[in-house]
């Protein structure tokens, strides 16, 4: 059976010894060491501190499993450069003997594994095409295990490097040929670029050797592009697959465009010739002759918040083959772009953007606000017998580490909890998986129904149960005699029409309602009946079963309150499966 860790690099506002102790203290049994200044810093540490830090963990729970020599701007300010892949020989050096520092920490302390990535394709190597990045590659790492010992060196893919998929990084170790040189899986990463990603990870299992985790968005796919001028080069753009950010290097302008917009930041005032040849350009491309012109000098010095901020910097440091210089003169765009506008307090983009084979968010999010369902995901690490370390890394997350360290593991083995029994595939039914269970309810947004649990009896049927909530938490609530009413609705109704139907009660808080079924769990039959009980409502004349031969409070009843919530339900009916 596989086991949990957490990451030092999701640590970061800590010193090192607490870091660990934080760790053990949340439950952890392992604990990846990152490379980090002023935390454990590879270009300062001493063999008397490492013979510290060795007899510090013989007295701990928690192991020390893996040491991260991944840290994006270790080396310098352009993340992680310089690479194994950089095509100067002395900056590709300096990636070699910075991965073999922390084999030898490794091998000091007595810590199995140590874990790299490729690097980027950058200018240098589109300008250079004679020049075979693998064979740098497989030159750099067969440096780095010369002297390993028993020490495993694993590759991590990354979204956007030169090894992105698992299968990149297989065909690599082939080519090494190592058995010290494994594979290093990330789950979140694997959402990112593969169709079926628990698939791929169960068919990666026997070349892996250790794990990390951290959940992943739906975004809004963007690629940052070069051209020479506004001159169509079809093969490089397809806006059926993603919006496009182009740097256009003779007017030093960008111009941003996807299927059904187009705007134009420009440095230079363009006269009327300039603006109509940006028209045709775009017309070309999404079939329109709008386009918005915007002063880069309006775009400078945007504030925008913090996660924001996050969300735009880990997309740029996942953008290869472009000079870097263009790279940073995107980031005010970006953030532009995703802050609201005054016009309609609305982004430009309304969705997190990314840059990945599957349209994936890379930002690790915490496990359970994303997409990912790791009850399954889980479940197949053990029905496949991964008997390794996963690690929860949660680097977006360092400032509010309190909360997230314990309550990541909490997560994850709560999914593990489900392992021991068949698991029904939610996401299949129309549930989103990571919204089973306690629920924050500052962060939810009603209306919505939720699958909040589901439990399987002893013959084998499910018992499922539903939050149905008609209000927003904390904020606004239903008046006692309209919840009244509202129960003896959804009571009939659903009994009415829904197969399976248990029972139907009111949350105390009188927010909404708690729904019971039997072995039915289809989000749209679910809705589909909700929707007939509330039309129902606006159709009725009396509440049913409201006698005082039927009901033990008759006359507490509000015909017309029922009526005015049904009617705001059916109005955000879309909105009903979207529960944050």
């Amino acid at each position: 059976m596989f086991k949990l860790s957490y990451s030092t690099n999701g640590l970061t506002k800590l010193d090192f010894f607490r870091a660990i102790s934080e760790v053990e203290k949340a439950g952890f049994e392992g604990v990846e060491l990152s490379f980090q200044y002023g935390q454990f810093d590879p270009f300062t540490m001493t063999d008397e501190h490492l013979l510290k830090i060795k007899n510090f963990f013989k007295n701990r729970k928690v192991k020390p499993i893996c040491i991260s020599t991944a840290t994006p701007r270790l080396l310098s300010d352009i993340p992680h450069e310089p690479s194994l892949i950089s095509l100067d020989a002395d900056k590709r050096r300096q990636r070699i003997e910075l991965i073999q520092k922390g084999i030898e920490i490794a091998q000091k302390v007595d810590i199995p594994i140590v874990s790299f990535q490729s690097g980027y394709l950058r200018k240098e190597h589109i300008d250079n095409p004679s020049i075979n990045p693998r064979k740098l590659l497989v030159e750099g790492i067969k440096d780095c295990l010369a002297d390993i010992g028993d020490v495993i060196l694993v590759i991590e893919p990354e979204p956007g490097m030169y090894i992105e998929t698992l299968n990149d990084a297989i065909s690599l170790m082939d080519e090494v040929n190592s058995p010290n040189f494994r594979l290093h899986v990330d789950i979140g990463h694997v959402y990112c670029t593969e169709d079926d990603y628990i698939k791929s990870i169960v068919e990666a299992i026997p070349y892996t050797e250790y794990m990390h985790l951290a959940d992943i968005k739906e975004g809004y796919n963007l690629k940052l592009i070069c051209l020479p001028s506004y001159s169509l080069e079809p093969s490089k753009i397809d806006l059926d697959f993603a919006g496009y950010l182009i740097y256009i290097s003779s007017g030093n302008d960008f111009l941003f465009i996807d299927k059904e917009k187009c705007i134009c930041f420009y440095s230079n005032e363009l006269n009327h010739g300039e603006r109509e040849n940006i028209r045709s350009f775009a017309h070309a491309l999404n079939g329109s002759a709008g386009v918005k012109f915007v002063n880069l000098e309006n775009v400078h010095g945007i504030t925008s918040d913090k996660e924001i901020d996050l969300e735009v910097n880990a997309f740029l440091d996942s953008v290869a083959g472009i000079d870097f210089e263009v790279i940073r003169k995107s980031e005010p765009i970006l953030k532009f772009l995703r802050n609201k506008q005054e016009a309609n307090n609305e982004p430009i983009i309304t969705k997190p953007i990314c840059n990945t084979i599957k349209g994936k968010v890379h930002y690790h999010e915490f496990p359970g606000k994303g997409e990912i369902d790791f009850n399954a995901t889980l479940r197949a690490l053990k029905d496949n017998n991964y008997n390794g370390y996963v690690t929860v890394e949660l680097y977006n997350h360092s400032d509010v580490w309190e909360s997230v360290l314990s309550a990541s593991r909490e997560y994850l083995l709560k999914c593990m909890e489900h392992n021991g029994e068949e698991l029904i595939d939610l996401t299949k039914e129309g549930w989103n998986p990571q919204a089973l269970g306690e629920i924050d309810h500052r962060i939810v947004k009603a209306p919505y129904i939720r699958l909040t649990e589901y439990k399987k009896g002893k013959q084998g049927d499910y018992v499922f149960l539903y939050d149905l909530r008609f209000t927003q938490p904390n904020t606004s609530y239903i008046k006692a005699e309209v919840l009244h009413s509202l129960e003896h609705f959804l009571l009939t109704g659903f009994k009415r029409y829904m197969d399976g139907f248990v029972s139907m009660a009111p949350m105390g808080c009188q927010t909404g309602f708690y729904l019971i079924l039997l072995n039915e769990c289809s989000a749209q039959k679910i809705i589909a009946c909700f929707e007939k009980v509330l039309e129902d409502i606006l159709l009725a004349d009396e509440v049913p079963l409201s006698s005082d031969k039927e009901c033990g409070q008759a006359s507490y009843h509000d015909l017309e309150g029922a009526k005015q919530i049904a009617k705001q339900l059916l109005k955000d009916k879309h909105k009903w499966l979207e529960v944050c």
